[in-house]
Formats: C-alpha cells, sequence, structure tokens
C-alpha cells in the first residue's frame, strides 16, 4: 500500500500505561485499589483505569470527573519533577539495551526505538544473506544476545510474544506455530516482537513500570499498534495489513492529524455540527478550552475510508496548502518515512512555557513568572543535574513573550496571528541558578526579581496583555558561571542582554518538509497543540504530539528533524 509497506526497518513503539499514575502509585501503593485522577489547573489529566470504568475521562473538567465519580480521589500533578525524572529514568535505561541508542522520547511516556541494526546482526548470525523475501528453516530455539549489557534471551523464531495482526487476523501466538520454512523478514518481526518483550519486563523488573508496546517497520503504524491492546501487552502489526488495518480507524488516530485538521475536513466534507461554523478557525487556545469543548463536532463518519472516498490530492492541496496537503495525504495512507532521532542524553536548550487568555498587570505576570521559573529550575535539576552537582550550565537565560495588543479602537486584538509576535531579550544566566544549597523556591525568587522582570519591563510596556511567557536556557557549558547575581549588581553592573527582537517561532509545531529542508510555521494550516506543556506531556497512548527533548515544547513527531535543525542551526549562529 505504501513506502511503510515496503520499509525494511524495525521500530518499536513503548507506552507507559497510564504514566502519571504509574508514578503516583508507585509513590503511594494505596492509590492502587481506588479511582483516582491526576490534576492540573481545573482539568483531570488523566485517570486510572478504576476510573474510566466509572465514566471519568481525560482531559475532562474536574467538576464533570467528580460528578461521573463522587468518589474519585484527586492528586495534584503540577508538579512535574517527579513526572520527568521517571520519565528520564526509563529513557536511559531502554537506551542501555539498544544498539546504536537509537531511542526517540515522544513526551515524558513513550519512546521510538528503531532496532533495525539489532534484527539483521541477529539475522546475519542465524545465516541470512541479507534478503528479506528469502526463506529458511530454524532451530525451535535460538538465542538473542544484548550486546550492550551482555544478556540475552531465547525464543521460538516461529512465534511471537502477544498479539501479531496480519492477513490472518489478530491472534495471540499459539503453542506450537512450526513450520518447515519462514521468510527471513517474517523471522525479523517475530524476533523484534521477542526484544519488545524484553524491553518491556526490563522496564517493569528494574523500574516497576508495566507498558504497552508495538512493533512494526514505521513510527505511524508501530505507535498505532501499541494501542490495540493495552495495558500491558504489545501486538505485532504486520505490513501486509497496513491497508485493511489503517481503513476503519478515525483519522484523528493518525500520528500527525490533530484538532483543527480534523475539523478542516469536517468542515469541508459538511460533517461539522452547525453550532460550530463560526469558529472553525479560532484557535484553540488551551487545554481547559478543549475540555469545555469536548467532543461535539468528533464525528464517527470521519474515518480513513471515508476520506479516501470523498477525497482528492487537488481538494487536500486546496484545504491545506501545498506543504501540507501532500504531507497529511500521505499520512492517511500510511505512508510515513520520518526517522526515529536519537534524543540526546543530555539537551543543548530547555525551556519552559505557559500560555493564557490574558495577563494585563505587572504583579499577575510576576506571580506568573514566580511559578514558571520554579518548575524551569526543577527542570534545569532533571536534564542537567547528576547527584549534587550539574554536569552541564546554560550560560544565556531568555525571556519570550506573546503580547496581544490592541485594534486602533482600543480594543485588544483576537488570537490569530499571535504566534508570530514573540518577542525575546537574552541575559547571562545568573549562578545563584545552580546553587543547590538554596531551596528552588528561593532560587526562583531571586530569578524572577533580579533578572525577568527586568528583562519583562523592557519588553513589555503596560498596559499590556499577554498571552505567553518562556523561560529559556541555552549555550550549554561544562565551566561554572562565575559571577552571581547579587556580586554582579553589587558592583553597578547592568546584566548585559541582547535588544528587543522579533523571533522565529522557536517553540512553535514546525511542519515537516520532504527532505531536510528549513520550515516555517504557517498559522494558517490549522495545527496547534495545547499550549500547556505540562498537559500536551501526558500520553496514554492516543497523543499526535511528540516533545522535543531540547526546548520541551510539543509538536508533530513528523516535523521534530526539523525542528532539530532549526536548534543546530541557532546554535551555530550564536557562537
Amino acid at each position: 500500500m505504501s513506502n511503510s509497506a515496503n520499509d525494511q526497518r524495525v521500530i518499536i513503539q513503548t507506552d507507559i500505561d497510564f504514566f502519571y499514575g504509574q508514578v503516583e502509585e508507585l509513590e503511594n501503593p494505596a492509590l492502587k485499589s481506588q479511582p483516582f485522577g491526576v490534576q492540573q489547573k481545573h482539568i483531570i489529566v488523566t485517570c486510572n483505569y478504576i476510573a474510566r470504568a466509572k465514566g471519568v475521562r481525560k482531559l475532562q473538567l474536574l467538576g464533570d470527573a467528580l460528578k461521573a465519580c463522587p468518589e474519585l480521589f484527586i492528586v495534584n500533578g503540577e508538579d512535574l519533577a517527579r513526572y520527568r525524572a521517571a520519565s528520564k529514568g526509563i529513557f536511559h535505561l531502554v537506551r542501555s539495551l539498544v544498539t546504536g541508542q537509537k531511542v526517540e522520547r515522544l513526551g515524558l511516556d513513550e519512546l521510538f526505538i528503531d532496532v533495525t541494526d539489532m534484527m539483521e546482526a541477529h539475522l546475519t548470525e542465524l545465516g541470512w544473506n541479507g534478503d528479506p523475501d528469502s526463506t529458511t528453516a530454524l532451530e525451535e530455539v535460538q538465542t538473542f544476545r544484548i550486546p550492550l549489557n551482555g544478556q540475552s534471551f531465547t525464543y521460538n523464531p516461529y512465534n511471537w510474544i502477544g498479539f501479531k495482526i496480519d492477513s490472518d487476523g489478530d491472534r495471540m501466538s499459539q503453542s506450537s506455530q512450526s513450520q518447515k520454512r519462514l521468510s527471513w523478514q517474517t523471522i525479523k518481526l517475530h524476533a523484534a516482537s521477542h526484544l519488545a518483550f524484553y524491553i518491556r519486563n526490563q522496564i517493569k523488573d528494574r523500574l516497576g513500570f508495566t507498558c504497552s508496546a508495538g512493533i512494526a517497520t514505521s513510527k505511524i503504524f508501530a505507535k498505532l499498534a501499541a494501542d490495540v491492546h493495552k495495558p500491558n501487552d504489545q501486538t505485532l502489526l504486520c505490513p501486509d495489513k497496513y491497508a485493511a488495518f489503517l481503513e476503519p480507524l478515525h483519522i484523528r488516530k493518525i500520528m500527525g492529524i490533530g484538532y483543527k485538521a480534523s475539523r478542516t475536513l469536517c468542515k469541508n466534507l459538511g460533517l461539522l455540527k452547525d453550532e460550530h461554523q463560526a469558529n472553525e478557525d479560532d484557535a484553540l487556545d488551551d487545554v481547559e478550552e478543549a475540555a469545555q469543548e469536548g467532543e461535539a463536532w468528533y464525528l464517527p463518519e470521519l474515518t480513513v475510508s471515508y476520506v479516501h472516498q470523498h477525497c482528492t490530492i487537488q481538494q487536500f492541496l486546496k484545504w491545506f496548502g501545498d506543504r501540507q496537503g501532500p504531507l497529511l495525504w500521505d499520512l492517511i495512507h500510511g505512508i510515513d518515512n520520518s526517522q526515529v532521532l536519537p534524543t540526546p542524553l543530555i539537551p543543548s536548550q530547555i525551556s519552559i512555557e505557559d500560555s493564557f487568555r490574558l495577563c494585563k498587570t505587572m504583579a499577575d505576570a510576576t506571580a506568573r513568572l514566580h511559578d514558571l521559573s520554579i518548575d524551569f529550575i526543577q527542570r534545569l535539576e532533571v536534564e542537567l543535574r547528576v547527584k549534587d552537582e550539574f554536569v552541564k550550565y546554560p550560560t544565556t537565560l531568555r525571556l519570550t513573550t506573546r503580547n496581544r495588543g490592541k485594534n486602533d479602537d482600543g480594543t485588544w486584538r483576537d488570537s490569530k496571528g499571535l504566534r508570530d509576535t514573540r518577542i525575546s531579550k537574552s541575559s547571562r544566566m545568573p549562578v545563584d541558578v545552580f546553587d543547590i544549597s538554596r531551596s528552588i523556591p528561593e532560587r526562583a525568587d531571586a530569578l524572577v526579581e533580579q533578572s525577568l522582570l527586568p528583562m519583562l519591563r523592557n519588553l513589555v510596556k503596560e498596559p499590556f496583555a499577554l498571552t505567553l511567557l518562556n523561560i529559556a536556557a541555552a549555550h550549554l557549558s561544562t565551566k561554572r558561571p562565575a559571577t552571581s547575581i547579587q556580586n554582579l549588581f553589587a558592583k553597578g553592573k547592568s546584566i548585559e542582554e541582547t535588544s528587543p527582537t522579533t523571533t522565529p517561532p522557536l517553540q512553535q509545531p514546525l511542519k515537516r518538509k520532504r527532505s531536510n529542508e528549513e520550515v516555517d510555521y504557517d498559522d494558517d494550516t490549522g495545527f496547534a497543540p495545547s499550549d500547556y506543556e505540562s498537559m500536551v506531556l501526558l500520553g496514554d497512548g492516543d497523543e499526535t504530539w511528540d516533545t522535543c527533548s531540547i526546548c520541551g515544547k510539543a509538536m508533530f513527531t513528523w516535523g521534530m528533524q526539523a525542528h532539530r535543525l532549526y536548534h543546530e542551526k541557532e546554535t551555530r549562529n550564536q557562537e
């Protein structure tokens, strides 16, 4: 059906079951026996399976969740430090098992793992001649070696672990599936299912987390496969079933088809409900708005099959443009050549962001900056600190704002075009941020009062209407900064700052092009992730966003390679 069906790669996608909840359960095992949800702001961002059985949903307003389940126990999940630390531990463990360390983080709870090299090396040991269509007969007991840790496991190449979806249906492996001859491609996929099981067991035995997994020849189908049998199971999706598997799925299940793209299709196909017609171009300001609106427009008719039958590539070009149209057309046809991009152990840039409807006073901005600074310092410690020491020190602190501004008649501008109006200011990173002898709130206070507020006052003048604040750390060095905030001001020196500039939307979702060309953000296409980083990082297998390991911002997975190239170019330009 597609390039994916002919792809010789082997991709494993892992998805930690109910990630936030498992973090809480490992800390408080008593939670396992009762319905509970994790709250951020006024939203239940995720809930355990007991709560789901009682009618609680992810991304549900807190009040609605309590109506559905009055006995729901609420856990505050606004402090992401523990979740990030757990996510980092899982990533480091899996990375230590994979030859070539081709492991890419997707949010906090998911990983893409390219095990192609491992599988081909293993098949070569078994006598493979390199032809994927050739066949062979093997002994029923084979040994798979994990080179990086010296461990191994035995498996039957005629069987698979978990479920397998192919032209014969969706089924579990039977006790005896031996055949005289088997294609090397089938052996490779079967062996990969055993490797996925080994990885899942390592995560469970060493860290305590159960997870689901999908095995396929591309990222899009590996992720879809991981969603089929959850929780705590795995699915091998074979290429001969890709086309039939894709047809009945709602397009929102396809990685890369998001909220506004779906609504655009609904509108143009006459499926959008009347009450939403007037707002089809409105930006989705935040997760809370999405929770309030729910999925009233989300019609079951909008399946991949329906789109195939009622749309043409010419219509996609008209509705989504010359760049995004072909990309979306490929996605709904299962064409995904995106590579697993290894996430670095230490990011070259870290940022924390919050967006909101309006922030009109300096007092409000100060409070928001303080909360954001606590999260920012916590993340610096998770990403850059090993035991009691920082291994890297960002030398640049950057503050970015987005100001709505006023129309000529004095009214505030609407949300359209906001993503093009970010402005930033930078300064040297104060050394006090790294002083672990002081509490994080104390360091956050100093950062706000002596660094961030001066930059903010330089960026915006009252009256203002901010809709976004972003704090970033860049230009990492192995040398600790030598000047503290107190010493700097005691000497009467000002913090060096760059002049205000309108910056390219670094933190915005970038869209994939067919090569490694640069891409820019086009707001007219209607692709926009949730503005709340803490919420878009949630997964449980049905999110469509990836998260940049460098800056922490959510975006489409297939835009990640171009996004990282942007970071590399920015770093070169600033050196």
